[in-house]
């Protein structure tokens, strides 16, 4: 599967970025860069920053790109996400950003970024102190953990930095010395997590003082957003009930993982613990992939499709979401 995933790739990233530069399309490519075009890890995604017009119409510009299929699109003021296939052979989910921020609050936006971009073979990317900054962050902010894989990269030009400081009014004097001395070594990861709720008011109140209203909005925008996300899911529930659904269960294990990483296919079935049946709610709508082994109940979301024959289980799955997401740019069309 890598080598074939591998095979496409270049393949697809030069017709991309052709692309890109032919509907004026401004991006960089924000991390995970460093091998490509040629290769990406397993369950790895593309993560472009784009600028705030681009980012308005990368839906449409995708959406024209010859030989491309969208299988799944999720728009949210703050990222668009996308699961894609390139001439019927290479799967690939790709993430587009207008800048960097909590649920809208920003703290970096895609013009400086590209401000001080810096090229790297055929495409750009963020300068070293800005990848460092958002590999911390990211995590950081969202999901209150800190991803550990970037911080061989992160630490020493975080500790080192003077441009740090040019970030005290949007985080507070205290929170930027922190995070300065856990790069170099000096306060623990949890004694950096615990001043999380204090990057988060002093950067609420950062938003507030810039452009009260507008921010108001955005972020009550994204609220509103998650939760019709969580509802109108964009991921996808199989029910599979083939004469052997281990066997399926691991080709799709195989096939999904590959382009959507090992946390987004989850498996439910008659031993499943009801906390995950009733977490499975939640976990669909973060455009997850679940597969039903040969169970249904009332506790679980009704399923998109049905699967019976191990043989055709990939071509099916594969068919039903271009439909899918062909029949919901339809809708919007006649809705204009």
């Amino acid at each position: 599967m890598d080598c074939l995933r591998d095979e496409y790739l270049e393949p697809f990233l030069l017709s991309l970025f052709k692309f890109f530069e032919k509907n004026n399309i401004e991006f960089l490519i924000l991390r995970n860069y460093l091998e490509l075009p040629r290769h990406l890890r397993d369950g790895g995604d593309i993560d472009f920053v784009l600028s705030e017009s681009s980012f308005r119409r990368i839906h449409k510009v995708l959406a024209c790109m010859d030989d491309l299929d969208i299988l799944v699109f999720s728009k949210r003021t703050v990222v668009q996400e996308f699961i894609v296939r390139y001439k019927e052979n290479l799967f690939i989910k790709l993430d587009f950003h207008p800048y960097e921020d909590w649920h809208g609050a920003v703290y970096l936006t895609s013009r400086v970024i590209f401000d001080s971009s810096q090229k790297y073979n055929m495409f750009y990317v963020p300068s070293d102190f800005h990848q460092a900054l958002t590999m911390l962050l990211a995590s950081y902010l969202y999901g209150a953990f800190i991803k550990n894989k970037y911080m061989n990269f992160s630490k020493p030009i975080l500790a080192q930095s003077s441009e740090l400081k040019e970030f005290i009014p949007i985080f507070g004097k205290k929170n930027v010395c922190a995070i300065q001395d856990f790069a170099k070594g000096a306060i623990s990861e949890n004694e950096l997590l615990k001043r999380r709720y204090s990057v988060l008011i002093n950067l609420f109140v950062y938003n507030l003082k810039l452009d009260g209203l507008s921010f108001l909005f955005r972020f009550a925008k994204t609220r509103i957003e998650e939760i019709v996300f969580r509802i109108q899911y964009k991921g996808l529930i199989i029910s599979l009930k083939t004469e052997n659904n281990t066997k399926v269960i691991e080709h799709l294990r195989c096939f999904f993982e590959t382009f959507l990483g090992k946390d987004r296919f989850l498996v439910i079935g008659e031993n499943t613990s009801l906390k995950m049946k009733l977490k499975s709610w939640d976990q669909v709508g973060r455009l997850k992939f679940l597969v039903y082994d040969n169970y249904s109940s009332i506790l679980l979301r009704k399923p998109d499709i049905v699967i019976v024959n191990e043989l055709t289980a990939i071509s099916e799955i594969v068919g039903f979401l271009i439909r899918r997401e062909k029949g919901i740019c339809q809708r919007n069309v006649l809705s204009l």
